[in-house]
């Protein structure tokens, strides 16, 4: 029992002094020679002279020195490299990630760069890293997540990336890879994240894109992808964002994208998509899946209308269709978008009028349905409350300027210039409008006087109501502490009917550096209008035709009479 009792004593002490030194075993058992080799290389590979090392205040481990101590090679995981993680027991480590982000690694991956076999995290992120991908990336098999976005990488991915069936990131975004998306990449079956945006790839979407059934997220824009997208991407049941703009794609849209349930974002302008009528499908009352927050068409060259089914797109947040050669009138299913926060239609060939129930959409901060042919009264946005850019312009829009719309205090931008406006404009801008920048009323047929509030708007840089049948005295308010901190730095009032003379208080804008007052029935002596460019910045004034009487002495801004 002795003998027993010794043994037992032995092994325990034994045991004691491993665990005790246990730093010692992990000094002395170091990751494979192969992996330091790889390390080795990378570090001369991407003059790792120059990285930009953390400073030990920072705690991220110790600076990469290749130097043997006491005749042993060094240990990166024992000693905690900066930017290396690793796994495995006290006798056996491994590397099992390398993460050097921002670390201004400037060079090439070397091949030897695949020996980290057991490697499960490779993030070379937001450095100086060019040439190509090393073409045995397919050996990191048990690799989760590949980040080399923001470097300079050229040349094509690797046929080998298929073999990376564990991969669920790869973000290869902001770089110059050209070539085509490799067919093979249709093996990464876990894969969630696929970003190869910003890039310089050509040719069309592999159809084996279909069996990447995992992925949630497809950032493709800024590319030179073409030919048409693949009907296989409706097999993609958790595809949640899909972001192909600034190609080249052509043809139709895929029907098939109605089976997308998941959809939230399509973001597909700047191609050339040859057959709008399949958007029509995007559309479809006979789907659920349609729960977009954000639509952009824009700049396809649509030749039908949008549906009145768009009005089913319950979660729709932004809905962006510029410049698309869509016609039609607007559906009255749009006031059913309730979440619809940006309504861009401008540059279009929409006629009718402007859908009266329009106004409940509560939370529109932008509607622009500038440069249409859209006709009747503009109904009522009372409702409108978070409204900030109401832009009409350009349009044969008719009627009186609702006074409600004077009412909405966050509105920054006024734009209904080039329309057939009649009646007065609303009275009730003034001082409570404190957003409001730019109120651009011209060329329409509005009459009656303007109202001396408009020239005490706080926050006002350009004011335009040039071409209108407006008519009487300028007057101003009488607010001398808000007129000398006003913002206007352009007022054109220019081919109306205005009489008079010009106030003296006009000089009061401290900012005011373009003054159009031409083609109207305004008089007195010029020199009020020297006094007025004394006090002002102006740089400009044109007060051609009308009825001033006088001489005219300025010398250092350029003057129209």
């Amino acid at each position: 029992m002795s003998s027993l009792s010794s043994m037992c004593t032995m092994f325990l002490s034994l045991t004691y002094l491993i665990f005790f030194n246990g730093y010692l075993a992990l000094t002395v058992t170091a990751v494979s020679p192969a992996e330091l080799s790889a390390l080795n290389d990378i570090y001369n590979s991407a003059n790792g002279y120059a990285w930009a090392w953390r400073p030990p205040i920072f705690q991220q481990g110790a600076v990469w020195d290749f130097t043997p101590s006491n005749g042993e090679p060094p240990d990166p995981c024992a000693e905690s490299w900066q930017g290396v993680t690793c796994g495995g027991g006290v006798f056996n480590s491994f590397i099992t990630g390398l993460r050097l982000t921002r670390y201004n690694l400037t060079g090439t991956m070397p091949e030897s760069l695949c020996n980290l076999t057991r490697l499960e995290n490779l993030e070379l992120q937001i450095n100086r890293m060019y040439g190509s991908i090393p073409s045995r990336i397919g050996d990191l098999q048990g690799l989760t997540n590949l980040d080399l976005n923001n470097n300079f990488l050229t040349s094509s991915i690797p046929v080998g990336v298929g073999n990376l069936t564990t991969l669920q990131s790869l973000w290869l975004y902001y770089n110059s890879i050209s070539g085509s998306i490799p067919e093979t990449i249709g093996h990464l079956h876990l894969l969630t994240m696929l970003e190869l945006d910003s890039n310089s790839l050509t040719g069309g979407i592999p159809s084996s894109i279909g069996q990447m059934t995992s992925l949630d997220s497809i950032y493709l824009y800024d590319n030179r992808l073409s030919n048409s997208i693949p009907s296989e991407i409706g097999l993609l049941q958790n595809l949640v964002k899909f972001v192909v703009f600034s190609n080249a794609f052509t043809g139709s849209l895929p029907s098939s994208l109605t089976q997308c349930t998941s959809l939230e974002e399509l973001l597909l302008n700047v191609n050339k998509v040859s057959k709008p009528c399949s958007v029509c499908h995007l559309f479809s009352i006979d789907i659920d899946c349609y729960i977009f927050f954000i639509l952009i068409l824009s700049y396809f060259k649509f030749t039908g209308s949008i549906p009145e089914d768009i009005g089913d797109l319950s979660l729709l947040v932004n809905l962006y269709l510029y410049e698309t050669f869509v016609t039609g009138t607007i559906p009255s299913s749009v006031s059913k978008l309730e979440n619809l926060v940006v309504l861009g239609l401008s540059n279009n060939l929409l006629e009718g009028s402007l859908p009266d129930d329009i106004g409940v959409l509560g939370k529109l901060e932008i509607l622009d349905i500038s440069f249409n042919f859209l006709t009747g009264m503009v109904p009522t946005l009372a409702n409108l409350t978070s409204l900030e850019y109401l832009m009409l312009h350009v349009n044969q829009l008719s009627g009186t300027i609702p006074n409600d719309v004077a009412q909405l205090t966050t509105l920054v931008i006024v734009d209904m210039i080039g329309n057939d406006l009649t009646g007065t404009v609303p009275s009730g801008w003034g001082v409570d409008m404190v957003n409001l920048q730019f109120l651009l009323l011209g060329e329409n047929m509005l009459t009656g006087t303007l109202p001396a509030s408009y020239l005490c708007l706080p926050a006002v840089v350009q004011l335009e109501l040039r071409i209108n049948l407006l008519s009487g005295p300028l007057t101003m308010c009488n607010d001398s502490a808000l007129l000398s901190s006003s913002l206007l730095g352009t007022l054109d009032l220019s081919s109306n009917l205005f009489q008079g003379t010009i106030p003296p208080t006009m000089g009061s804008f401290q900012h005011l550096h373009y003054l159009i007052l031409s083609d109207n029935q305004l008089d007195g002596p010029l020199d009020n209008l020297y006094n007025v460019s004394q006090q002002a910045v102006l740089s400009v004034i044109d007060v051609s035709d009308n009825f001033f009487s006088g001489r005219y002495k300025f010398t250092e801004i350029g003057v129209t009479c």
